[in-house]
């Protein structure tokens, strides 16, 4: 009994020793991401390679990653968005056809459209000078924003939408192009020299972009005039990710105490904690690294095909045609599936293969039920 109060307290102080760390950790990595950012914004996005640093971070921290050139045909491969800067000198022709035939083959493009983009002449865009044309305002939170015209193009294509704007003038049009999209941001860099803070804007179209395709990896190809492939900014993507590798860490840490029989005392209200399997453990460390929201929407869709089905006709008959016992106990796993999904429906990030379980047992009982109806 002594050994395992003594135990405890080793793992008391275990916990302790991890929280302060990743404390310490997450403060220091934040404050120099916030010093730099603060350092980098001052500078051309387009000029210099101090810009280019400040924007990677902001690409960063909105969970874009980085495909240098090389491996651009993987990126394609990988990618729900592909993000293009620069395009009218980074890219050669080969890549440029096989950006078109991805597109049409249902995938998405976002690029900067400068006055001599090649890109937008695959796209059937002519780009004539600073006007623009089709104008309306667009909100990312629903309200109404003033538009505000900075240094740009106007884009012209008969299969464009109208062209949008946005805070501080930012413009974009979206192109239907196949399967896919192609979005064109006008002239982002021109907007620093007219006074406007081109990382606001950039930020903005990142977050239109995430906002239409939900939990789809996004891939920035790295074509900024080179600016890529200077010395510091892999470190400095490095730098920024400190944080969330030190809450991995600890998160390790702790699943191995629990393995290892450190747990902290009974007395302390936690030991149910502890006690839970490392399985759970990890798949709780996973799944907060996770991009949730096509995982929460496919639980939401399901859980509503079940509630839709329990309210219906053909649900109660094939309820009836069973045995009494049968009957009650399909009842009550329909009520706790349907609890579970809720719940599954809050977490931040589910795990995928609680939503693969959950799925499967909703799929068998609303087939045993409706299966009986049909008889």
């Amino acid at each position: 009994m002594k050994a395992a109060h003594e135990r405890g307290w080793v793992g008391i102080a275990a916990l302790g020793v991890a929280a302060l760390a990743v404390a310490w950790t997450a403060a220091w990595a934040l404050s120099r991401g916030e010093k730099r950012r603060v350092e980098d914004r001052g500078s051309s996005f387009g000029g210099d390679a101090g810009g280019t640093r400040g924007l990677m971070l902001m690409l960063a921290s909105e969970g874009v990653r980085v495909a240098p050139q090389t491996r651009a045909v993987t990126a394609l491969q990988e990618a729900g968005v592909v993000l293009v800067i620069g395009g009218e000198g980074a890219l050669d022709e080969a890549e440029l056809d096989g950006l078109v035939d991805w597109v049409a083959g249902g995938g998405h493009v976002v690029a900067a459209v400068d006055r001599s983009c090649r890109l937008t002449e695959r796209f059937g865009i002519e780009v004539k000078g600073r006007e623009f044309r089709r104008v309306r305002a667009m909100a990312l939170e629903g309200e109404p924003l003033a538009l505000e015209t900075w240094s740009g193009v106007s884009l012209e294509s008969e299969e464009s939408t109208d062209l949008y704007g946005g805070a501080d003038g930012f413009l974009v049009s979206e192109i239907e192009w196949g399967d896919g999209w192609i979005t064109f941001v006008a002239d982002t860099w021109c907007a620093t020299n007219e006074g406007i803070d081109a990382g606001d804007n950039i930020l903005v179209w990142i977050q239109l972009v995430t906002r239409h395709l939900p939990g789809k990896p996004v891939w920035f190809l790295e074509t900024i005039h080179g600016h890529l492939r200077e010395p510091g900014v892999s470190e400095y993507l490095v730098d920024a990710g400190w944080a969330p590798a030190a809450l991995h860490v600890a998160f390790l840490a702790l699943i191995g105490l629990w393995y290892f029989g450190v747990r902290p005392a009974p007395v302390l209200g936690v030991s149910s904690l502890v006690r839970r399997p490392a399985a759970e453990h990890a798949a709780t460390m996973a799944h907060l690294y996770r991009r949730g929201r096509a995982e929460r929407h496919a639980v939401g869709v399901l859980l509503e095909h079940l509630k839709t089905d329990m309210a219906r006709p053909p649900w109660e008959r094939g309820l009836a045609r069973l045995e009494p016992p049968e009957r009650a106990a399909a009842a009550k796993e329909a009520a706790a599936l349907a609890e579970e999904g809720r719940l599954l429906g809050l977490r931040t990030r589910p795990a995928e293969e609680s939503i693969r379980q959950w799925a499967s047992r909703v799929a068998r009982l609303r087939g045993r039920i409706h299966e009986r109806s049909d008889e």
